[in-house]
C-alpha cells in the first residue's frame, strides 16, 4: 500500500524580505561579530543598516543569573555611537519551554510488509525567525524517503526542496533499469542538480519580461507581476543543505545522499562488545573539509585559491555545495540583468568573484546495507544546528541510550562510553563542533533520558541537558535577534531499523550510564 506523501511543516513566523541578519552572521562565523562592529564604526560605516546585521547580542555568561530576567547587548538605535545597547529581556517559564521544545516532535510506526524501517521520530525548533530548516518524508513505490533541508539567507528554498524533491527522486527511481548502488546514485544525482538548474535559472526568463513591459522601474509592473518576478528571486538567492536518506528495504540498501552540510550517522548495536558503533554516513561539503577545499581550488585558477577558501568557507559562504544560492553561480552579467529588472538596483558580486560557478548543487552519495547485523540499528539526519553542539559520538550514545532504556540523569562522560566510533572510509572528514568546546568552555549541563521522542531526546541535549534554567533561556532568545548568536535552527530525524523494540518507554533497561 501507498501512503501518501507527508510532511512535517515547521511553522513560521511571516515572511521578511530584507536581509536576514542570520545569513550575515553566518558569513562571519570565524569572526567576532562585535569586533567587526566597532571596526566599522571606527571606520566610518557606523549606519544604522550596517551594525544592526553586525552588531550581534552576546549573552552576559559571567553574571549572576536572574531568576526572571537577564541582560543581552543589542544593537542600539545610534550605532555610530554606541554599538551596543543594554536590553533586559524577560525569561519564559519552565512549563513555555517545554511547551515549545515539543510543538513540533512526531512520531510515527512503519506498519508496511517486510519493511526494515520500525519507526522514525522527527523534532525541530527554530533559531531564526521564519525558521529556515525543513524537513520531509514518504513512503513511495516500497521505499521509505526522509530528508532534511537546512535553509540559509532565507527559508524559500528549503520549504520548496521539503514539498518537490522526494517525489521528484521518486519518480527518477521507479526505472526499473536502475539495478546497481551507481544507476541509484547517478539518478539521484540527475535529479538534484535538475532541481537546482531550475530554481537559479528561473528569474532570467523575468528580464525579458520587464525589458518588454517598457517600464523603467520595478515598481511600475503590475503587484501581481512584481510578487512573482521576488519569489523568483527569493527561490533563486536564498539557498539550502539538502540530506536525504532512502531506505530501500527489497534490496537491502540504504542510500544517503548530501549537498551542504547536514550529516547522517548511523548506529549499529555490536552486541559482542556491548557498545553501540557510530558511522558517519556522510561527509560536511564545506570548504573546511580538505577535500571540499582541493576540489574547488582546481575547478579555478590558482590566483583564486587563497581568496576561494578561506575560514573553511567558499567566498564567504559556510558550504561549497547547495541548492540556489545564485550569487555564487550567476554570471556578473546574469547578476547585473536580473538584479535591476527585479529589485531595481544593481546587486554587487560577492568580493573577488570572477569565474562563477563556485557552488554546486551535486550531492556526494554513499551506500550501505540497511539491516543492522545484531538486529538493532538506527540513522540519525540532522541540521548542522545539532552537531554544532553534539558530537557523532554523542548523538548515537543518546540514541542507543535511549533505544536501552537508560534513565535519569549521567554526566556527559559516561554517557559517551555508551557507544564508540566504527570504522569509517579512509578520508572520513570529521568537523568539529562549533558552540561546545570542551577544553576551553565545558557545558555545565549534564545528559538526560526523560522523552519519549528520539528527536527531542537529542535536541534537549543539545540545548541544555539537565539544565531547566539554560532551556528557559534558551528559549527567551527566541523572539530577539540574540537567538542566532545562541544556536542555529535543529532539525532531527531518527530512523530506526531493524527487529527491536523502538519504545524508549517499553524497552527494558539492558544497563545503565554509571
Amino acid at each position: 500500500m501507498m501512503l501518501p506523501h507527508q510532511r512535517f511543516r515547521i511553522p513560521r513566523r511571516g515572511i521578511d524580505w530584507a536581509l536576514r541578519p542570520a545569513y550575515l552572521r553566518r558569513t562571519f562565523k570565524p569572526y567576532s561579530s562585535a569586533s567587526l562592529a566597532v571596526a566599522l564604526a571606527a571606520a566610518g560605516f557606523g549606519t544604522t543598516a550596517t551594525l544592526l546585521y553586525f552588531a550581534t547580542p552576546v549573552r552576559q555568561n559571567d553574571a549572576p543569573r536572574p531568576d526572571t530576567q537577564f541582560t543581552a547587548f543589542l544593537p542600539s538605535s545610534f550605532p555610530a555611537f554606541d554599538p551596543f545597547a543594554k536590553k533586559t529581556l524577560s525569561l519564559i517559564t519552565h512549563e513555555q519551554a517545554e511547551s515549545f521544545l515539543h510543538a513540533n516532535q512526531r512520531s510515527l510506526n512503519w506498519r508496511t510488509p517486510a519493511s526494515a524501517v520500525l519507526r522514525h521520530d522527527f523534532n525541530s525548533v527554530a533559531s531564526n525567525y521564519p525558521c529556515e530548516d525543513d524537513a520531509s518524508y514518504a513512503y513511495v513505490g516500497g521505499r521509505h524517503y526522509f530528508t532534511v533541508f537546512d535553509g540559509h539567507s532565507g527559508w524559500e528554498v528549503s520549504r520548496y526542496l521539503a514539498e518537490n524533491l522526494i517525489g521528484r527522486v521518486a519518480a527518477e527511481l521507479s526505472d526499473p533499469s536502475l539495478k546497481t548502488d551507481a544507476d541509484v546514485h547517478a539518478a539521484i544525482k540527475r535529479v538534484f542538480l535538475q532541481v537546482d538548474d531550475e530554481l537559479v535559472s528561473t528569474p532570467i526568463p523575468l528580464v525579458k519580461e520587464y525589458e518588454a513591459a517598457g517600464v523603467k522601474e520595478p515598481y511600475d509592473l503590475p503587484i501581481a507581476t512584481r510578487f512573482r518576478h521576488r519569489r523568483a528571486w527569493e527561490l533563486a538567492t536564498s539557498g539550502s543543505c539538502a540530506l536525504m536518506a532512502i531506505c530501500d528495504a527489497a534490496r537491502d540498501r540504504l542510500h544517503v545522499a548530501v549537498t551542504g552540510d547536514s550529516r547522517a550517522v548511523m548506529g549499529v548495536w555490536d552486541a559482542e562488545h556491548g557498545v553501540w558503533r557510530a558511522r558517519q554516513l556522510s561527509d560536511d561539503l564545506t570548504s573546511a573539509n580538505p577535500k571540499e577545499a582541493k576540489r574547488l581550488q582546481a575547478l579555478h585558477p590558482p590566483e583564486e585559491a587563497e581568496d576561494l577558501v578561506r575560514n573553511g568557507r567558499t567566498l564567504g559562504l559556510g558550504v561549497s555545495r547547495a541548492f540556489g544560492d545564485a550569487r555564487f553561480k550567476w554570471s556578473l552579467e546574469d547578476l547585473k540583468n536580473i538584479s535591476t529588472s527585479i529589485i531595481g538596483r544593481v546587486t554587487k558580486p560577492y568580493p573577488n568573484y570572477k569565474t562563477p560557478p563556485y557552488v554546486t548543487a551535486e550531492p556526494e552519495l554513499v551506500s550501505v546495507p540497511l539491516s543492522p547485523p545484531s538486529g538493532r540499528g538506527f540513522v540519525v539526519l540532522a541540521s548542522d544546528g545539532v552537531y554544532d553542539r553534539l558530537t557523532n559520538i554523542e548523538v548515537v550514545a543518546l540514541v542507543g541510550g535511549w533505544l536501552d532504556g537508560v534513565q535519569g540523569t549521567h554526566s556527559r562522560e559516561d554517557v559517551r562510553k555508551l557507544a564508540t566510533l566504527g570504522d569509517h572510509p579512509e578520508g572520513t572528514y570529521f568537523a568539529k563542533s562549533y558552540y561546545i568546546d570542551e577544553a576551553e568552555h565545558p557545558p555545565s549541563w549534564k545528559f538526560t533520558f526523560q522523552d519519549a521522542n528520539a528527536a527531542t531526546h537529542v535536541i534537549r541535549n543539545g540545548l541544555a541537558g539537565d539544565d531547566k534554567e539554560e532551556l528557559r533561556l534558551q528559549y527567551s532568545f527566541s523572539d530577539s535577534r540574540s537567538s542566532r548568536d545562541e544556536r542555529d535552527d535543529m532539525t532531527v530525524t531518527v530512523i530506526f531499523l531493524g527487529t527491536q523494540p523502538t519504545s524508549a518507554a517499553s524497552t527494558t533497561p539492558r544497563r545503565q550510564a554509571n
